[in-house]
Order: structure tokens, then C-alpha cells, then sequence
């Protein structure tokens, strides 16, 4: 029955993340890995009942496209500040009360119990991949901005404004736009991480020389008056410094996974 079903454990797929910025890495560590619930392989198995269920469940996050992105940057004076900051274990924050779930960790954790057989992980926090995580995740990251003093703008949920200071998130990546110095930035981080030390979670990684903010390069001119966004070179500064030689032949080095052979 479903109860049998669930002790088998729902499937998790693991992200491996590849940084030019050794700052977002533990040391001595060349890439970080995501394990996540993997909901698209639970839709295929499920019978009509349950995949019906999850769709009723499903509630994504409220992604920042190109163009909030650009308005929050062409909000930057001259002598405006940038500051970036990062959640960790965002989503294992959310505010989640849906009982407990049960996960089979990848393979690569070699998890077991006493008696040597393959673990089943019991869960109560959200989990990246899950479909009401993202919705779970906003509204613990939203309070956290309001409990600070930062309102969600109602027509752009994506950016949050105080006085004359603004900022925008991508999931847990938040760029703080400020005016007058960055001392609203740091009120901001420390009234962040007052909520997130509340719940047993870790300090926001901060960063003041912002070079990049959700996979695009951030470029200021020297005037301070034009800052100009790429994708394309951020893409390529990665593939130049882990695939070194691809992006001249277009080929892939052996033993570089692809398609399905990318799934752990």
C-alpha cells in the first residue's frame, strides 16, 4: 500500500556545482553538491491518485527575470553601494509542516543502517525539488526581510525596498543595492542572520566586491554610471577554468559525463 511505498523512500538526484569563486566552497573542495528531491522521477511511478496530489501540492518559487533584474541595477547611483549576500541551506529552512517524508539517499553517501542495508532517511524540514519547498522557502525568507524592516514590492515579488535602499533575490541569493554607504546592508545581513541563528542555521556568506549575482558577470564602468551584465562570459570563464580546450573544439574531454549519465 502507500505506507509500504513510502518506507521504500522517494528518489533523490545530486547536483554537482562547479565555482570560479573558491570563497563559496568548503576548503579544499573544487565543487559543491545539492542533493535533492527528485519529484519528476516520483510523477513518472506514481498512480493517478498520487500524481494528481502532487500537482495540487506544486508551488514554485516567484523567479526574478532579465528585466527586474536590470531595473534594480538602473536604480544604482554613482556612489551607491552593492552588497551580496547568501542563505545556506535555504530551503531546509522553509517554513514546512507537512509531517515527516521519507528519502533514499544517493548512492554516493553510502548511508546505511546496523544491519549494513541501504538507509531511508526521514525528513521534516523542505527539500530542494520538493513541489511546495520554494513556496515554503519565500515565505521564511519574506518574514526574515519584513521582520528587518524590508517590504516585498507587490507588483515586482522579486525586489524588496527600504527608504531609498533596494535589493532583489534569486531564490537565496540577495543583492542589496544601498545609498549613503553600506551600513543599511550590514543592519540588514545582521537582522538576517538573528532569524536564521534562531533556527539552527548557518551566517549569510557576504560579499562586497560583487563580481557576479545568479550566474551573470557584473561589470561597473570606471565612472560608476554604467554596469553592464553577461551571462555568456560568466559561462564561459567556468568552462574555460574546469573544461579547458572546450570551448575552442567545442568537444568535451573524455570521461566528462552527459545526458542521463549526469544523474547520480
Amino acid at each position: 500500500g502507500s505506507d509500504a511505498r513510502a518506507l521504500r523512500g522517494a528518489p533523490v538526484v545530486s547536483t554537482f556545482k562547479y565555482k570560479l569563486d573558491g570563497k563559496k566552497l568548503i576548503p579544499g573542495k573544487s565543487h559543491k553538491v545539492r542533493h535533492s528531491w527528485d519529484e519528476a522521477k516520483v510523477m513518472r511511478r506514481a498512480d493517478p491518485a498520487t500524481r494528481e496530489m502532487l500537482l495540487q501540492r506544486a508551488c514554485y518559487t516567484m523567479p526574478i527575470g532579465d528585466a527586474e533584474q536590470c531595473m534594480l541595477l538602473a536604480t544604482a547611483a554613482p556612489h551607491d553601494e552593492f552588497t551580496l549576500a547568501d542563505w545556506k541551506d535555504a530551503y531546509g529552512m522553509g517554513v514546512c509542516e507537512r509531517g515527516r517524508r521519507f528519502v533514499r539517499p544517493p548512492r554516493e553517501l553510502n548511508i546505511r543502517t546496523d544491519l549494513g542495508e541501504p538507509a531511508v532517511l526521514a525528513i521534516v524540514t523542505s527539500l530542494w525539488g520538493e513541489g511546495p519547498a520554494g513556496f515554503e522557502w519565500e515565505a521564511r525568507r519574506d518574514g526574515h526581510m519584513r521582520q528587518a524592516g524590508w517590504e516585498r514590492c507587490l507588483d515586482v515579488p522579486a525586489l524588496f525596498y527600504c527608504d531609498d535602499h533596494r535589493a532583489g533575490v534569486i531564490i537565496d541569493d540577495l543583492l542589496i543595492r544601498t545609498r549613503g554607504g553600506r551600513e543599511p546592508a550590514m543592519r540588514l545581513v545582521d537582522s538576517l542572520n538573528a532569524g536564521v541563528k534562531a533556527l539552527g542555521g548557518k551566517p549569510l556568506a557576504v560579499t562586497i566586491d560583487v563580481k557576479t549575482w545568479g550566474g551573470m558577470l557584473l561589470t561597473r564602468s570606471p565612472c560608476r554610471r554604467v554596469i553592464t551584465t553577461s551571462m555568456p562570459h560568466y559561462v564561459e570563464g567556468v568552462a574555460a577554468v574546469w573544461l579547458p580546450g572546450y570551448l575552442a573544439t567545442g568537444c568535451l574531454p573524455a570521461g566528462v559525463p552527459t545526458g542521463k549519465a549526469l544523474r547520480v
